[in-house]
């Protein structure tokens, strides 16, 4: 960003016409970048939260079918809910 605005004053001594033509390009295309960082992380950041709602509803669901005394909760279910409760819960303050 101090590179940029060293060019746009070293433009600044050619005239303003020159300053327009070589600056806007260039912040604009510093913008373009900007948007896609932006797009990036926030595409990764969704793909983590949709996993992590995936995995709270898993649990919830064997949580219930593990309190719920007509349906048989096996050691399988039983060995994924300690699991998963372990291992994919992202810490509440996080997501706060």
């Amino acid at each position: 960003m101090i590179v940029v605005v060293g060019a746009g004053y070293l433009c600044s001594f050619g005239g303003f016409k020159t300053l327009i033509s070589k600056m806007y390009p260039i912040l604009g295309y510093l913008g373009i970048v900007l948007l896609l960082v932006l797009l990036i992380t926030w595409i990764k950041g969704y793909q983590q939260i949709i996993q992590e709602k995936y995995f709270r509803r898993k649990l919830i669901r064997l949580h219930l079918k593990k309190h719920n005394d007509d349906v048989e909760f096996t050691k399988k279910e039983g060995l994924y809910f300690f699991l998963w409760s372990r291992l994919y819960t992202i810490n509440s303050k996080i997501l706060k």
